[in-house]
């Protein structure tokens, strides 16, 4: 999977304009990468208004690069609510929770349809 190199100053020109990155490497037929996009600038919408609390729906969470974008490039939140998504928390979005940093103080993930072993990943890293 292609990785473009957000510290790389046309990229991230690119993003601030909103002007789509491109399929990198993919394979013709498939997308380009909006989807991290969207993080970035959910991350800049956030950090512009000192959000410090927020909810997380399914289909956001769906959306590949998302949480990870917002959760690393966004503002120190101090509540992450991801509350009623069963379809969508996975193992790979827990082990992203630690890029929210220390601020944390309240994670909802109830209704999450978590098991076992996503319990040991959050004891892990969290």
């Amino acid at each position: 999977e292609h990785q473009f190199d957000f510290d790389d100053p046309e990229i991230l020109a690119k993003v601030q304009r909103g002007e789509d990155l491109g399929k990198g490497d993919q394979a013709d037929g498939l997308p380009g990468a909006i989807h991290g996009s969207i993080g970035l600038l959910y991350a800049a919408m956030c950090s512009a208004e000192r959000v410090e609390h927020v909810r997380i729906y399914g289909d956001l969470l769906e959306l590949d690069g998302f949480v990870e974008y917002l959760l690393k490039y966004g503002p120190d939140f101090r509540s992450l609510d991801f509350s009623g998504c069963p379809n969508s928390m996975s193992t790979e979005r827990l082990q992203l929770l630690p890029l929210a940093g220390a601020s944390v103080t309240v994670l909802d993930l109830s209704s999450c349809g978590l098991r076992g072993s996503d319990v040991d990943v959050l004891d892990d890293t969290v």
